[in-house]
C-alpha cells in the first residue's frame, strides 16, 4: 500500500509540474477535484514541490518559476473597484502639502492618487511612465523617473536582477505611496512580479513615511513576490470597505489608518 502511494504521488507531482508549466498557474481547488483528493494533500503537495523549486505558490494554487509577472494589465486593474480607489485617493491626497518629495508606484491606484494631487509645489518621483505623461504638463511638479528596467506590460519601470537605483540614494522620500496585489496581516505585502516588488522594497527603506493604499479586496492574500513586513507600513488608508478584524489588527501593528 505504501508503494501505491508513493508511487501515485510521484505521479501526481509529474502531472502538477506539467500542468503549471503549460498553463502558467493552476488552482488548489481543481487540482483536488482533478486527482480526487483533499484539498490539504494539494496543498501539502505545492509546498514540497516550490520547496524543490518546481514551481511557486501562490494565493489558492501556484505557478510556474519561470514566470516573474503573472499580473494584470494596467488598463484591466484600472478598472477594478473603481470606487474605492477614489476614496483612497482623495484621502491620501489629503496627506500632501507644498514642498514635499514624494513617492507614486506604478499602481493603478496610484494612478487615481496622481489624478488627485493637489495643485501644490511638489517634487514626485515615480516609476510609472503612465504618471508621468499625465503631471509632464504641470509647471508645479518636478517629476523624477526612477529609470530601470523597462516593463511594457505595465508601462513602467521596475529593477533587473542584482541592480540597484543609485539616483534613489540622493532622495529623500518623505511620503511614499505604494500599492501591492496580496496583503497578509502577519506577514507582509507581496506583488505579482518579481522587479517591481524588489522596486517597492527599495523605495519603502529609502522613504521617511511609507503610506498604504490597498484596497479590501487585497486583504488576505499572498501572491508570488514579496516586498516586505507590515512593520514598514506607517499608514494605511481606508476604501471605505475595511473590515474591523482587519482594521483592529492594523492597529495592533501602529499603523496609523486614513
Amino acid at each position: 500500500m505504501s508503494e501505491f502511494s508513493s508511487l501515485a504521488r510521484k505521479e501526481r507531482f509529474a502531472r502538477i509540474i506539467a500542468l503549471v508549466n503549460q498553463q502558467g498557474t493552476v488552482e488548489v481547488e481543481s487540482l483536488a477535484s482533478l486527482f480526487s483528493c483533499s484539498v490539504e494533500t494539494i496543498r501539502r503537495d505545492l509546498r514540497y514541490l516550490e520547496a524543490h523549486g518546481r514551481l511557486v505558490r501562490i494565493y489558492g494554487g501556484a505557478s510556474t518559476v519561470q514566470a516573474t509577472d503573472i499580473g494584470k494589465s494596467f488598463d484591466k486593474r484600472r478598472d477594478e473597484h473603481v470606487k474605492a480607489k477614489e476614496i483612497m485617493a482623495f484621502k491620501a491626497s489629503s496627506m500632501i502639502s507644498p514642498g514635499l518629495t514624494i513617492f507614486l508606484d506604478s499602481s493603478s491606484t496610484c494612478y487615481y492618487l496622481a489624478r488627485a494631487l493637489p495643485d501644490v509645489d511638489l517634487n514626485i518621483v515615480t516609476n510609472s511612465m503612465r504618471i508621468l505623461n499625465l503631471l509632464k504638463s504641470n509647471p508645479r511638479y518636478v517629476l523624477i523617473g526612477t529609470g530601470g528596467q523597462i516593463d511594457d506590460k505595465h508601462e513602467d519601470f521596475i529593477l533587473a536582477p542584482d541592480v540597484r537605483l543609485s539616483l534613489l540614494d540622493h532622495y529623500e522620500i518623505d511620503l511614499c505611496f505604494i500599492s501591492c496585489t496580496g496583503l497578509d496581516l502577519l506577514s507582509g505585502l507581496y506583488e505579482m512580479n518579481a522587479g517591481l516588488a524588489q522596486m517597492k522594497a527599495l523605495l519603502v527603506k529609502s522613504s521617511v513615511h511609507t503610506v498604504l493604499l490597498a484596497d479590501s479586496s487585497k486583504f488576505d492574500k499572498k501572491t508570488p513576490f514579496f516586498i516586505g513586513p507590515m512593520r514598514l507600513i506607517d499608514y494605511a488608508i481606508d476604501d471605505g470597505d475595511m473590515k474591523n478584524h482587519h482594521r483592529q489588527k492594523l492597529h495592533e501593528l501602529d499603523i496609523n489608518i486614513i
